[in-house]
């Protein structure tokens, strides 16, 4: 069924099933009619990912696995033969590949081990299903101007998150890029290339600023639209406690959405030139709607508990802190075991790729 407006009148927007090599859903407009291009490649490998993440049998070489088949679908109509050669490409596990030891981290970190144990209680294909579908709703309301949006929530939110994931300025730099101690010391030109990357991302954040506002705004719309059904459901009860591991999941998803799409650019990023090249900044857009989606988060489940007035902002603040924390012990985790080591296997075998064409090119 196509929009199409009939006078003052309008039908609901088409949703057309898609399987690209994007990997992402988007909205399209005309004139007279939209559609919802849900792009179902997208919505599996979110899918395929969280479970694997969230499974106790599953090893990150599996996950790794994953996204060396997202990246090789991802630049298939760009570089076949690059394309091809990903998608042959065997992996294998290496302690090089972590940050620290593999054994050590298994044993630190036993708080993600619980919100995995958590995650695998939730209906994972239906979680990320609404957030990729509300969040193209919402691209469609705003733009048919069928709810007025101030963005007001959004610019605030877009401002934090800035102050969040650009810490080159904060005077405890050195201790946030060590993960508050969790990474052994960081040479000078590691902290120096981190900072310049940071400072990077800061002007290209500047420069995106309303579309990156209305990215965040269709978020919020999305995680507020799924809460909602959530509290208001007839047949279940949650308490704060449950409504707040709910989030912790939710934002886990978001880490996951944000590592899929990162993989995909450093594929593009090899195929353009060299994976090892200056990164594009908007290789962590995702990066910024990811710490906004926290605050959010919290504050929608708390005020919906016990509402806004001053009497709560000691509880406010103790129960943020404690949020926050859980929220560290996610990244942790989803770094540490699956995000770094599969970054840097990713880089070694596209980098290998890159000078094979090229010795075979030289060759000719």
């Amino acid at each position: 069924m196509t929009y199409r407006y009939v006078g003052q009148d309008f039908k609901q927007p088409h949703i057309q099933l898609i399987s690209s090599f994007r990997q992402s859903s988007f909205i399209s407009h005309r004139r007279d009619e939209s559609a919802i291009f849900f792009d179902i490649n997208q919505a599996a490998i979110i899918i395929k990912l969280v479970e694997q993440i969230a499974s106790e049998e599953l090893s990150y070489i599996d996950v790794a696995t994953t996204i060396k088949n997202c990246c090789s679908l991802y630049i298939y109509n760009k570089a076949t033969q690059f394309s091809t050669l990903i998608k042959n490409t065997t992996l294998f596990h290496q302690d090089k590949y972590f940050q620290i030891d593999y054994f050590s981290l298994e044993r630190n970190y036993s708080n993600f081990r619980n919100i995995k144990r958590q995650l695998r209680q939730e209906n994972v294909s239906f979680m990320v299903m609404q957030i990729i579908l509300a969040h193209e709703c919402y691209h469609y309301i705003t733009f048919r101007n069928l709810e007025p949006s101030s963005k007001e929530p959004a610019k605030k939110l877009f401002e934090f998150a800035l102050e969040q994931v650009c810490y080159e300025n904060q005077p405890n730099f050195e201790d946030i890029a060590k993960y508050n101690g969790n990474l052994p010391s960081l040479s000078k030109e590691t902290l120096l290339t981190i900072k310049t990357d940071l400072k990077n991302r800061r002007s290209y954040y500047e420069c995106n600023k309303t579309h990156l506002i209305e990215e965040i705004d269709c978020d919020v719309f999305a995680l507020t639209s799924i809460l909602d059904m959530k509290l208001n459901d007839p047949t279940k009860s949650y308490s704060f406690q449950e409504i707040l591991n709910f989030g912790i999941n939710y934002y886990l998803v978001y880490c996951i959405l944000d590592f899929h799409i990162a993989m995909n650019r450093r594929a593009l990023m090899s195929v353009e030139g060299s994976v090892k090249g200056i990164k594009p900044a908007n290789i962590a857009d995702m990066n910024l709607r990811k710490a906004a989606i926290i605050r959010c988060t919290f504050n929608f489940i708390f005020y919906h508990f016990f509402g806004d007035d001053s009497s709560t902002d000691k509880k406010y603040d103790q129960d943020y802190s404690d949020y926050t924390k859980k929220i560290f012990d996610v990244k942790l985790g989803i770094d540490f075991l699956y995000i770094m080591p599969i970054t840097n296997l990713t880089t070694e075998y596209l980098e290998m790729i890159e000078q094979t064409l090229k010795f075979k090119e030289n060759s000719l």
